[in-house]
């Protein structure tokens, strides 16, 4: 049998994003969603044929469709090769959960009529990022960096579909693709890199040039969202079994010590009042 690439996130209140790579699932993906998701269809590679109320449309890449929630729709099994990615959004839930403002634009044109959005290669390899972010395990991590990379895209996409002009382009790409690299690497060395100049490196730009991308694009500083990872994750383990020792030593900090210190600072209380409380 094939082996699949199917995966679906669920770490967001009223959001499930798919992605998958082998044809065979293509027709059982509507059963991840409810009626409540507004629907958006990323094709990458391949073709596929949706059929919403009764009527037969071509999925195609560089085509995104968006889908208003309520609709009846199905995806047909397709017998060619197929990189395609989904996005399930229920608006009220994602409010409450990410505290920040949607654009209500968007929402508006996606309520009322299916759109499809023309985009450039580079454009949707861009869109693509958002798929690329897949936990081994859930974990504060990847919760952040979806709400991050969520909020980007739904504010291209509002742009988008306000414009006349159907092929106009993605506006501060290359700022939000560095927020969405230096994401992806946080996911995965916050463990054991808490240095902004580590991250930097990596990404090939300066420290001041790192905050700043980050200040623009989210609000906050490359520190702040290392830091407030590690205050979650941190959370997350002080409700369980484990030591403070252990986890000083798992998020990377060189002695229980350190770690305490940074959590007082950031919490106002000790990681050991902190369990007791909580």
């Amino acid at each position: 049998m094939e082996r699949s690439d199917y995966r679906g996130k669920r770490q967001i209140a009223g959001l499930v994003i798919l992605f998958f790579k082998d044809s065979k699932q293509v027709s059982a993906v509507h059963t991840h969603f409810d009626r409540l998701h507004a629907l958006l269809f990323l094709v990458k590679k391949g073709r596929v044929q949706i059929v919403i109320e009764q009527v037969a449309h071509r999925l195609y890449s560089g085509r995104p469709l968006l889908l208003p929630r309520g609709r009846n729709w199905f995806l047909r099994l397709s017998l060619s090769p197929i990189e395609m990615g989904i996005v399930g959004l229920d608006p009220k839930q994602l409010h409450g959960d990410t505290n920040r403002v949607f654009p209500r634009t968007l929402f508006q044109h996606w309520e009322r009529q299916t759109r499809t959005i023309y985009l450039k290669t580079k454009e949707l390899l861009w869109l693509f990022k958002l798929f690329k972010i897949h936990p081994t395990t859930p974990s504060p991590a990847h919760g952040i960096a979806l709400r991050y990379g969520l909020y980007m895209l739904l504010w291209e996409l509002d742009r988008l579909v306000q414009k006349e002009n159907p092929l106009t382009s993605i506006m501060n790409t290359s700022g939000h693709f560095l927020v969405l690299q230096f994401m992806e690497l946080l996911t995965r060395h916050y463990g054991s890199q808490h240095q902004v100049a580590f991250y930097a490196k990596r990404l090939r730009v300066t420290s001041d040039h790192l905050t700043r991308v980050l200040k623009n694009n989210t609000g906050r500083t490359a520190k702040y969202h290392i830091q407030q990872l590690l205050m979650e994750e941190a959370k997350v383990l002080l409700s369980g079994p484990r030591s403070i020792k252990e986890i000083a030593y798992q998020l990377g900090f060189n002695t229980p010590y350190a770690f305490s210190k940074f959590f007082k600072r950031n919490a106002s209380v000790s990681p050991t009042s902190y369990r007791s409380r909580y």
